[in-house]
């Protein structure tokens, strides 16, 4: 893969990143004293189409390799990622409470796959210069994935390696500040998927983004939802009149993710070979 982040261009159709808007606009507000739900659900019938088979679109296309240190110490790229189907996530060892959601919902899907050898976990650091490789192979360990291959939890240098993420697998920006006194990143726990099974007419590796996932959001939506039922059922009429859904339609948004998640992987691996596939 040619090493040029600076263009990615973007899918015409994303229902991935219309699901995530409708999550994240899913939120409990208080107005005038009185919580109200907002919900707002942006679904194209291309969209629903896709959902109903299964597939994932393209939403773009990694077109630069990257070097990182693995929590074992050794040194790997993301071409050794080639032939397999792979979920990128972002993680910070001083603030897991951020990534718990995220790390929670990767072990589900590697739970549900358990034997599937062509599905890789990878887990990015950003914050490099105080995760070393040795905490993030305790880290590892206390997840009791330290020698688990299908699981790779990497660093690289700060600078390049938050670019990577932002540029190339679109898992966001990180930005610094502080939180009670102290340094606080601020970074979306989004996951992301990667095929790496297609291939260029000239034999060359191909890598697609085939999704994005944000299961904070999902929780956030899901807990949303059984607050209202269970505290203000006096709204549930005017939810469902004002936005043509129960409110029961959202309380089980992380396990519809997963299904989600699970339909998407099981439809790329199975997927035909896709030679000559490119944006």
């Amino acid at each position: 893969m040619a090493p040029d982040g600076s263009k990615l261009e973007p899918a015409e159709n994303d229902p991935v990143k219309n699901r995530r808007t409708a999550l994240v606009l899913l939120a409990l507000i208080v107005v005038g004293g009185v919580m109200i739900m907002v919900a707002y659900m942006i679904k194209r019938k291309g969209d629903l189409a896709e959902r109903a088979k299964g597939r994932p679109p393209i939403v773009a296309r990694l077109k630069s390799n990257f070097a990182v240190v693995r929590h074992d110490g050794e040194t790997v790229a993301i071409s050794d990622l080639k032939g397999k189907v792979w979920l990128a996530t972002t993680i910070c060892l001083s603030q897991p409470e951020d990534t718990a959601e995220t790390l929670r919902a990767m072990q589900a899907v590697a739970g549900d796959r358990p034997a599937e050898d062509r599905l890789r976990f990878v887990c990015f650091t950003i914050d490099p210069e105080r995760d070393r490789p040795a905490d993030l192979a305790a880290f590892a360990g206390k997840l009791g994935l330290a020698d688990d291959e299908r699981w790779w939890f990497v660093a690289a240098g700060e600078e390049k390696l938050r670019a990577y993420l932002k540029n190339q697998l679109r898992l966001g920006a990180v930005t610094e500040g502080e939180q009670d006194g102290r340094p606080w990143l601020r970074f979306d726990p989004l996951i992301t998927l990667v095929d790496g099974t297609a291939v260029a007419r000239n034999g060359d590796p191909l890598m697609h983004i085939r999704g994005r996932y944000d299961f904070h959001g999902a929780r956030a939506v899901e807990n949303d939802a059984k607050r209202l039922i269970e505290t203000e059922p006096e709204r549930i009429e005017e939810f469902t009149r004002e936005f043509k859904q129960h409110p029961e339609t959202f309380t089980n948004e992380v396990q519809e993710l997963e299904a989600t998640v699970l339909r998407h992987i099981d439809y790329v691996l199975n997927e035909e070979l896709k030679e000559g596939t490119e944006l």
